[in-house]
């Protein structure tokens, strides 16, 4: 309730950085993650009340899903670049308020400083949450085209990696991702060999490629 008419009442403090240059929602993001560490009851209560005040926050000023902390970060981009990785119920409060926004989400083309998009972010994590990965594909797909600085998508991170359920779940949401080469022009496909991916994975990216009639592959 504290924050809620806090909130309400001052809302462009909302945007104002502390002396550390954190913004309030990115401290909601990181309190979340911190509280997701421990164990028992405590922990779903603690997580529940950091959502209710980041909804609360953005709630009384939309802008507050696109400001950035001092480190260049969007609250999505906090969420998803924690090494433990955010708690998915506050990653699906930020989905869930930035889909009203107006009708121009935002969050999800935000991108870190290197054009890390959150499905980068996610996919550096050493444990990348699935069930994340699984809410970002479902809002945008096309996330997984997604190229930064250094010309990776997220797909190339998952297969370098030999993610297998990342690399799966990205090509069924978005196979087009498939035919996307990095820097050095190597294909998804080139990364699935090198990597030594399980036959799976390779027998994916055929079957994406063939569907997505990519030359120089057999269709037959």
């Amino acid at each position: 309730r504290v924050i809620r008419v806090l909130a309400q009442t001052a809302p462009l403090s909302i945007l104002q950085p502390d002396a550390a240059g954190k913004l309030p929602a990115n401290v909601c993001v990181q309190l979340a993650t911190a509280g997701a560490s421990g164990k028992g009851p405590d922990v779903h209560k603690a997580t529940l009340r950091a959502a209710a005040r980041l909804r609360a926050l953005v709630e009384a000023c939309p802008d507050a899903l696109r400001a950035r902390c001092e480190k260049g970060e969007t609250p999505l981009l906090t969420a998803c670049g924690d090494k433990d990785g955010a708690p998915i119920a506050i990653i699906a409060v930020i989905l869930e308020l930035d889909s009203k926004s107006n009708g121009e989400p935002a969050a999800l083309d935000a991108t870190k400083h290197g054009g890390d998009s959150p499905l980068h972010l996610l996919m550096k994590a050493p444990k990348p949450k699935l069930s994340a990965l699984r809410m970002l594909l479902d809002s945008c797909d096309r996330l997984a085209l997604v190229k930064n600085a250094s010309g990776t998508t997220p797909l190339h991170l998952a297969l370098k990696a030999a993610h297998v359920e990342a690399t799966m779940m990205m090509l069924s949401a978005c196979p087009a991702a498939a035919a996307v080469p990095d820097a050095e022009g190597a294909y998804p496909l080139h990364l699935a060999i090198q990597s030594q991916a399980p036959e799976e994975v390779i027998s994916a990216v055929l079957n994406v490629l063939r569907a997505c009639d990519m030359p120089g592959v057999r269709t037959g």
